[in-house]
This record gives C-alpha cells, sequence and structure tokens, in this order.
C-alpha cells in the first residue's frame, strides 16, 4: 500500500523547522508536480498562512530554491501572501464578533468558553492570519442554551438553521460571522456527562476571552477529532495538528494528568487512537512522549485493532461511503468500554428518531 500521509508529512514538516523548499519540492512530487493542486491542499488544510511565512523566510538565495523552479516558486509564494491577506481581514472579523459575543454573554452572567481555534490562535500563532477558522465555536452549560441564543439575538444574530437540526449545538451568524453555540462538545452520548461542566468549572480568562484550561484544551485536541474526524479521515485538517504540535510545545501539561482526564471523559480511546496517527505524520519528541506514556498506561485489543485500521487508512478509504460500515467497523470501538459504547449507540438512535416524531 503506498504511503497515504506522505503529503502531510511534507506539509507539517514546516513547523517543525525543516527546509520549506525541500518540503514544497515533496509536496509537489506526490501531487505530480501540479502546483494547483498543491496550493489546493495547503489551502485546504488551512496551511496558506504558516506556509508562506516559512517560504519567507527559507527562501533568500537562490542556492535555496534550487529544488523548486525560481519561477513557479515565486508564483506560489505570492499566491500564499494574497490568502493570507484574505485569511487576516477575516479573522479580524471574526476577533470583532468574539469581542461583541463576549460582552454580551457576560452582560447575561452567562459562563462561556471559546473553543477550538477561537481559544487559542491569538496566543499560539504570532500574529493574526496565520491560522484560518470557517466558524467561531463557543460552550454553554446545558440549562443557559437557550439564555446564551436570547443573549446573542440582542445583539444582532441571526439562527442560520432550525432548532432541531442539532442535538448539541446552534449555528447562528453574526455580522457574515457563522456562530456554533455548543452546549455538549460532540453529540450527547458520544462522551460522558461531565465534559462540560468540568470545561466550564476550570475556565482561564485570557484577552482574547475565557477559554478551557491548558490541560482541557490538549484533551479536547486529542479528543474531539477521533470522534468528529474519524482521527484521520480526509475531513481532519491539519491546522489542528498544528495547533495540537504548538500547544504540546508552550504548554507544561502532565501527561499522567492527560490520561487521568482523558479516562475521566470517556476519550482515553480516541486520545490513544489520535496520538497513534499524528505519531505518524509528526517527528515531536513531546508527541512522541505523550504517544508512549499513552501506549504504556495500558493497551488491548482494541487499542490493536484501532491502530491497524489506521494504519490501513481505513476511516478515509469508508467516510464518504458508508457511515454505518465506518461507525460499526471503526468509530464505535473509539468507546472507552462497553457501557460507553452502549450510550453512544443508544443516543444514536434516539437521535435518528427526534425529526421523525416532531413532524407527527
Amino acid at each position: 500500500m503506498s504511503d497515504p500521509w506522505a503529503a502531510h508529512r511534507a506539509a507539517i514538516s514546516v513547523e517543525e523547522e525543516a527546509d520549506g523548499v525541500l518540503a514544497l519540492s515533496e509536496l509537489l512530487r506526490f501531487h505530480d508536480n501540479d502546483m494547483e493542486r498543491t496550493l489546493s491542499f495547503l489551502m485546504w488544510h488551512g496551511l496558506a498562512g504558516i506556509w508562506n511565512e516559512a517560504l519567507a523566510n527559507q527562501v533568500s538565495s537562490p542556492e535555496r530554491a534550487r529544488s523548486v523552479a525560481s519561477a513557479a516558486l515565486e508564483e506560489l509564494r505570492c499566491r500564499l501572501a494574497v490568502l493570507q491577506r484574505q485569511q487576516l481581514a477575516h479573522q479580524l472579523m471574526q476577533d470583532a464578533v468574539m469581542r461583541a459575543t463576549s460582552d454580551a454573554l457576560n452582560r447575561a452572567s452567562i459562563a462561556f468558553v471559546w473553543l477550538k481555534a477561537a481559544a487559542i490562535r491569538s496566543e499560539l500563532y504570532a500574529r493574526p492570519g496565520l491560522r484560518p477558522s470557517t466558524d467561531l465555536d463557543l460552550l454553554v452549560a446545558p440549562n443557559d442554551r437557550q439564555g446564551a441564543i436570547r443573549a446573542l439575538e440582542s445583539i444582532g444574530a441571526e439562527a442560520i438553521a432550525s432548532e432541531n437540526s442539532s442535538s448539541h449545538e446552534q449555528v447562528m451568524r453574526l455580522r457574515s460571522v457563522d456562530l456554533d453555540v455548543h452546549w455538549h462538545l460532540l453529540a450527547p452520548g458520544r462522551l460522558r456527562d461531565c465534559v462540560t461542566e468540568d470545561i466550564l468549572r476550570d475556565r482561564v480568562i485570557t484577552e482574547a476571552g475565557p477559554r478551557p484550561s491548558n490541560l482541557h484544551m490538549v484533551a479536547l485536541a486529542l479528543i474531539h477529532p477521533a470522534f468528529a474526524k474519524h482521527v484521520c479521515s480526509r475531513h481532519m485538517g491539519l491546522n489542528r495538528v498544528v495547533d495540537t504540535l504548538r500547544m504540546l510545545r508552550s504548554w507544561n501539561v502532565d501527561s499522567e494528568d492527560l490520561v487521568q482526564l482523558t479516562k475521566r471523559w470517556g476519550g482515553y480511546t480516541g486520545a490513544r487512537a489520535s496520538l497513534h496517527w499524528l505519531s505518524k505524520i509528526s517527528d515531536s519528541a513531546r508527541l512522541s512522549q505523550l504517544n508512549m506514556t499513552f501506549r504504556e498506561n495500558a493497551e488491548t485489543r482494541r487499542d490493536r485493532y484501532l491502530a491497524r485500521r489506521i494504519d490501513q487508512n481505513w476511516p478515509d478509504r469508508w467516510v464518504d461511503r458508508s457511515r454505518l460500515v465506518l461507525g460499526l467497523t471503526f468509530s464505535v470501538w473509539l468507546q472507552d468500554s462497553l457501557a460507553d459504547a452502549l450510550r453512544a449507540v443508544l443516543a444514536r438512535t434516539a437521535r435518528a428518531r427526534r425529526p421523525m416524531s416532531t413532524t407527527n
């Protein structure tokens, strides 16, 4: 089987101080020397900004560009620079919406945290425009769901999906910026009930607004993609991987604390699966150490089975063909125990029935 993650490793390597020109040569070879396909790959994975920075910093003489035709390299740098400026403009709009949203929720005395890129990009990236995000995600307690929506409506936000379209989030729009208001991190049943309570209790306040603690942010970075993106399917953006690598470099998160937290949340197996895949595309020493800690803690037949599936690129082969097959042969095995798996299946069945009942 050909290596399914050769391009991923090349794309991520600039984050680990690899030679950007040589990494570009690898990317071009993977994409049959097609610059358009290579650029599309970087754009889709949200890496235009960090690649523009890497090439601008590393290509300082003709000798540095010998692996790639100079004209093609210059064209790519120019297009990446344009994309980075567009990302900057979009982030500035999102930052304004974040401030307005934070003010509205604080006035309503609703505890919340920003999630994903919105939570950490101002801390982990040197300047705006390096970490694009299509929307903003925030989390409130289930009991504060309606209050949060009303608070956002009071400043002009509008729902752009019906209230019953999701069991764990409401999609809203404010000033052309999309906001996902979560009252559960994932669809109910995928994780245990304590997750939202833990995150809101231990939140930290930053200049960008409240976010989960460092420990919780790293746990979410490992658990959320396991369930929401099937660990390594084509829907897993590499910008999330860069976030994770930067968190591990910047924050002193205790490995054993992370193991215990993921077990408490019912996301230990999912985190292990994510670490198995991440270690295949990154040479990060901190990531390797963390992967070793999780492997030493326990290794079951289920873990070995999931590792084989990931090695076979099974999630990507099935994600757009049959969610049922993917669920039965991969996703349900990410649950930590039989009780967790049963809870997830029952919750999924209940969600499937709910739309039918609302139309009768």
